[in-house]
């Protein structure tokens, strides 16, 4: 973890945060990994697509 901050109070019982994370990976030799398929690059791209058009998306 880099970084955590209590944002704002949103009008809940919960508390909002804000968390900046750091990931290192670690190979290992018994690591065959992820294989990358083409229809789940098309999905991610399809619902990246969706959530721009909304007006008050923000990536």
């Amino acid at each position: 973890m880099i970084d955590i901050k209590r944002l704002n109070n949103i009008g809940s019982d919960h508390f909002a945060l804000y968390a900046k994370l750091a990931y290192q990976p670690v190979k290992n030799e018994d690591e065959a990994g992820l294989e990358l398929k083409k229809k789940d690059i098309h999905r991610s791209k399809e619902i990246i697509e969706n959530a721009v058009a909304k007006p008050n998306c923000k990536l």
